[in-house]
C-alpha cells in the first residue's frame, strides 16, 4: 500500500484534513492516519513500548461519503471505548457499490493511551462537508472533526 498522504488545512472552529491515495483504499488509510495523528503523535506511538491491541472495522453504507463517515466514526468510538491511541491500519478492504452498498473493513492497531503522546480529542467525525472526490486520477477524502 501507498504511503499515507493527508494534509490539514485551515477551518475556522474545528480541524479539516485532505486525505488522498491512487486507490480509495489509499485514501481511506490516508484519511485514518490524519484523524489519528489528530488525536496523537502516531509515529511516537508507533515506537513507543508498549502491546499493540487490535480491533476490526466493517462498515456499509449506501453512499461512499456515508461509508467514509461511518469508517472513521466506529474507528474513534472504538479506540475511545478501549482507551486506545490507533497508529497504523492494514487489511484494507473495499466494496465499489455496483451490486449493493459500499462496504470498507478494515484491521487497525493501537497503543493504550498515554498522555506524553496526546493531541487532542476529537468529539466526533462531522458529516458537514465531507467528500470523497477524484480528480486527475487519485482520491480525494475532505473530513472535518469535531474538537
Amino acid at each position: 500500500m501507498e504511503r499515507p498522504s493527508y494534509r490539514y488545512v485551515d477551518h475556522t472552529a474545528d480541524i479539516e484534513f485532505i486525505a488522498s491515495g491512487r486507490t480509495i483504499e489509499s485514501a481511506v488509510n490516508s484519511a485514518i492516519l490524519a484523524m489519528a495523528d489528530t488525536t496523537a503523535d502516531v509515529k511516537a506511538v508507533a515506537r513507543s513500548a508498549g502491546k499493540s491491541y487490535t480491533f476490526t472495522v466493517s462498515e456499509k453504507a449506501v453512499t461512499i461519503e456515508d461509508m467514509v463517515w461511518e469508517v472513521l466514526q466506529q474507528i474513534l468510538s472504538v479506540a475511545d471505548f478501549k482507551d486506545l491511541f490507533v497508529y497504523k491500519a492494514s487489511r484494507l478492504k473495499f466494496s465499489d457499490g455496483k451490486k449493493g452498498p459500499y462496504r470498507f473493513s478494515a484491521k487497525l492497531y493501537g497503543k493504550k493511551r498515554n498522555p506524553r503522546f496526546s493531541r487532542m480529542d476529537i468529539k466526533g467525525v462531522s458529516k458537514f462537508d465531507l467528500s470523497v472526490r477524484k480528480p486527475a486520477g487519485r482520491f480525494r477524502i475532505s473530513v472535518v472533526v469535531d474538537v
